[in-house]
Parts: structure tokens; C-alpha cells; sequence
């Protein structure tokens, strides 16, 4: 038995739901392993004793930190924001909270609400400096109270936001010490596990969650492993029957509309490009402006030849979330559209935000990204090497291979690319960039037959990946 087994318990059997539903009018069949995870506050009392009390300000009341009964437990392990939304509500919390705990520096619930609060605006607007200072309002409350498992997952779930995995799990699993019912640091526990490539933990740490709660964060924890293990289909079904549960049981937009847009990458990654187009345009009724589901309507642009119609959404997307990822495809479509000076000011701003966000102490949360784009562009290849060979020490999971692979191509490595290669390829996902990866890689070590089906697979699935790997693919198969 492992040490997660011994901590976690024996794993139960998971609720289970009626298996129809309606969405858009089509009836829907629920896969049996959709066990839905936390959707109303009535389940969650038990576990959200991290909810920030009320108190006065100036005659006003100061509502709870946290209005989302579900923020706990939606997976967050990567910057994200839920639009152009005004902060002006959440900075005039912040500001009493931060009296507050100026006021009374041993009051572990005042640093909590601080941390609650931070970390909310951090989702809001997608600034990584909200997320460093939740975390440290969250290690404050900690060392005020050691035994507080709200303290404990509130910064279990920063380090996992901030790409810090494995600190994220061993908080994860104090806090369960602390609290076996913590069902958010269980969360957090399944997500770090997927990130550092624990497979097996990370399915034990599902079991356990099916078993104590139910609400949509299940489904979409359950279709990343169906998608790592090759069942695209089932992805899309199980986050599709999210965001339509999310919607009945009337869940925040900003929720539904990450359930949706969690929906349209799923649809991409089948090559379903209107499905897609409809999971990211239902995002942005639930909340209009949200730059991730922006992000993915320039990307089903970009698939059906539209370059000047994806660099209006993309410029759009980048402009409310500067993401060195978003903003390294946006150079690419600059570069396609034969405007190199747009495109050398966008790949800079990919350069300057990678610096920035490793001297403000938190740089391993591009590192994955920044590494694949100097790979995939030839640029500062011994970087990108440098980056995938420190991370695949610590994060091994088949997407560290396949960054270093590409970083071993890009350093004309080639045998050392393919022999990486193929731990990359070890669960059989169906990630159309995996597979263009596997064909530059094979086909430059001499195996043309295999790299060339594996470049038009990528292709038939989803041509709506980095367009300038997309260009490299085409180009190896003469087209």
C-alpha cells in the first residue's frame, strides 16, 4: 500500500447520478464514472471552513471572500482570468483585510480571509502577484495556527496555481492529515499528482473524492484522465455534462463558463471545430470578454484558414491576458499574415514576461511553455534545454518528456529526442502536438513513414496548434 493509500483510506464507490440529461436540447447519456463533484453549499459545509466571516466597514457589510461554493475544488493550475471584470468591490475587502491583520497579526482567520480574497482577484484578473501574496497571507495564517487545515489548503492550492506541484502536494496531504474531510486539498492532491506524472495517486485520490461529494469538479478531473489515456470522447462528454449541471444547479458564470471553455479544448483536441466554436461562444454568454475562451475562438479561426479573424481574437485575449503561450501564437499568426514587426514585438513580449515572472519569484509557472516555444521556434534552443532538463526532475509526466524531446530536437540531439520520446507517447493521449512533435522527431531520425503518420494524424485531428508547428508539419509532408 502506498504512503497515499495509507493517507487517503480505502477508496469508495462513487455516488452515481441518472444517466440522461438535457444540453442545447440533445439528450445527453452520462458516463457511469460521472460521479459529479461538490454543487451545492449544503455539501460543502464540511469542508469550506476557510469561508471568510463578514465585518463592517464603514457601515457597509464586507461580503464573504469566497461567493463561489466551488471555488475550492475547479482545478487552477494555470493562469487564468475570468475577464475584463471590475475589481473595485474585491480591492475595498482586500483593503480591510489587510487592516485587519495589520490590527491583530495573530488572528489566523483574518489571514485566511486576506488569502481568500488575493487569490480571488488573482483569478479575476489573472496577475500572478495576487497569487505570491495569497500564499504568503495563507504561510502567515499557518504559522499563527499550525493545526488550520484551511490555512494548510488555501496554500496547497497557490502552490499548485504557481506550478509549485510537488510543495503543493505535500501541503495537500498535511491538511488531510489534519482534516481527512478537506475535500479541496483532496483536489489539489489529484491535480499535482497529474502534473508530476503520479497516474496511480492521482486515480486513488479521484476514488476517494467520488466517494465523499459530487458536483462538476469530478467530471472534469475524471475526463483529464480519460483524455490522457487516450478517450478524447469521453473528455468531451464528461465536461459537457459539467457545464450543463454546473448551469442547472445555478453556479457562478465564471464556473460554467470554465466548464465550457474546458469543453471547447477537449472538442479541439477531437478536431470537432464547431462543437468547439459552440462550447467557447456558450463561455462567453456566461461571461462575456473571458480571454481563455477568446483564446480558443482565434484558435478554430486559425483551423479554418481565417489568420486575419484569429489575430483579431487573439489580439483580443492577449490584450486582457498577456500569456507567453497565447502571445507566442499571436506572433505566429503575425508571421503567417507576413507581418514580422508585429510579430518580433509579440515574441519579445514572450522573452520580457518569462523574465519578469522569474525574478518576481515565481518562474517555474512558464517554464513548461517558455521552453516549448524556444524549442518549437529555434530560439535560445540551450535554454529551452536547460529548462526541460531541470523540470523533468522533479515534474514527469508525459508532457516534461515531451519538452525535453523537443528541446533535444531543437539541439540537433535527434537520438536522445526520440529516445525521450517515447515515455512521452506512453499512455497513448491523443494531443494533436504530442503527435506533431513525434513526427518532426521520428522523421529526423530516418523513420519518414512513422513521422509522416504521425504528422497527418496530428493534422486530421486539430490544425489549430501552434500555427508555426503546424507550418514546420506541413512542410515535412510537402504540402
Amino acid at each position: 500500500m502506498s504512503a497515499l493509500q495509507t493517507l487517503l483510506g480505502k477508496p469508495g464507490t462513487a455516488a452515481r447520478r441518472s444517466p440522461g440529461r438535457r444540453r442545447n436540447g440533445v439528450l445527453l447519456l452520462i458516463p457511469p464514472l460521472l460521479a459529479l463533484l461538490v454543487v451545492g453549499a449544503v455539501q460543502l459545509s464540511g469542508a469550506l471552513n476557510s469561508k471568510t466571516p463578514s465585518a463592517p466597514v464603514n457601515g457597509d457589510q464586507v461580503l464573504p471572500a469566497r461567493g463561489d461554493p466551488n471555488g475550492d475544488l475547479i482545478p487552477q493550475t494555470e493562469i487564468s482570468s475570468i475577464g475584463a471584470v471590475d475589481t473595485t468591490d474585491v480591492d475595498h475587502r482586500i483593503a480591510f483585510w489587510q487592516q485587519r491583520t495589520a490590527a491583530t497579526p495573530a488572528s489566523e482567520t483574518s489571514w485566511i480571509s486576506l488569502g481568500d480574497l488575493l487569490d480571488l482577484k488573482g483569478r479575476m484578473t489573472g496577475d500572478i502577484n495576487q497569487f505570491l501574496a495569497a500564499q504568503q497571507a495563507y504561510q502567515t495564517a499557518s504559522k499563527t495556527a499550525p493545526n488550520s487545515s484551511a490555512a494548510q489548503a488555501g496554500s496547497a492550492r497557490e502552490l499548485s496555481t504557481l506550478h509549485d506541484f510537488n510543495g503543493a502536494l505535500d501541503a495537500a496531504t498535511r491538511t488531510v492529515e489534519i482534516d481527512p474531510n478537506a475535500v479541496g486539498a483532496l483536489g489539489v492532491v489529484f491535480d499535482a499528482s497529474v502534473e508530476l506524472g503520479h497516474i496511480s495517486d492521482a486515480q486513488l485520490a479521484l476514488q476517494d473524492l467520488q466517494a465523499r461529494v459530487q458536483g462538476p469538479s469530478i467530471a472534469v478531473r475524471q475526463a483529464r484522465l480519460d483524455f490522457l489515456a487516450g478517450d478524447t470522447k469521453s473528455a468531451v462528454d464528461l465536461v459537457e455534462g459539467a457545464a450543463s449541471d454546473a448551469a442547472d444547479e445555478g453556479d457562478l458564470p465564471s464556473s460554467i463558463a470554465f466548464y465550457d471553455y474546458t469543453a471547447a479544448e477537449y472538442e479541439l483536441f477531437a478536431g470537432n471545430l464547431d462543437a468547439a466554436q459552440t462550447d467557447s461562444a456558450n463561455a462567453l454568454t456566461e461571461l462575456p470578454g473571458y480571454p481563455l475562451a477568446i483564446y480558443d475562438e482565434g484558435r478554430v479561426a486559425y483551423a479554418r484558414g481565417d489568420i486575419a479573424g484569429a489575430i483579431g481574437y487573439l489580439e483580443a485575449a492577449t490584450a486582457a491576458l498577456p500569456r507567453p503561450d497565447m502571445l507566442a501564437y499571436l506572433g505566429d499568426l503575425y508571421t503567417l499574415s507576413g507581418n514580422t514587426t508585429k510579430a518580433a514585438d509579440a515574441y519579445a513580449t514572450v522573452d520580457f514576461i518569462a523574465q519578469m515572472t522569474e525574478q518576481s519569484g515565481a518562474g517555474k509557472v512558464y517554464d513548461r511553455e517558455y521552453g516549448l516555444y524556444l524549442s518549437e521556434h529555434g530560439t535560445n534552443v540551450t535554454r529551452a534545454l536547460d529548462i526541460a532538463q531541470s523540470e523533468i526532475q522533479y515534474r514527469q509526466d508525459e508532457y516534461g518528456y515531451d519538452a525535453l524531446a523537443m528541446a533535444y530536437h531543437a539541439n540537433g540531439q535527434d537520438a536522445e529526442a526520440l529516445d525521450t520520446l517515447n515515455q512521452a507517447l506512453v499512455l497513448g493521449t491523443a494531443d494533436p502536438r504530442l503527435l506533431l512533435h513525434a513526427g518532426l522527431i521520428e522523421i529526423a531520425n530516418g523513420q519518414t513513414a512513422t513521422g509522416q503518420a504521425h504528422l497527418t494524424q496530428a493534422l486530421a485531428l486539430n490544425p489549430s496548434v501552434s500555427p508555426m508547428l503546424v507550418d514546420q508539419a506541413r512542410k515535412a509532408l510537402g504540402q
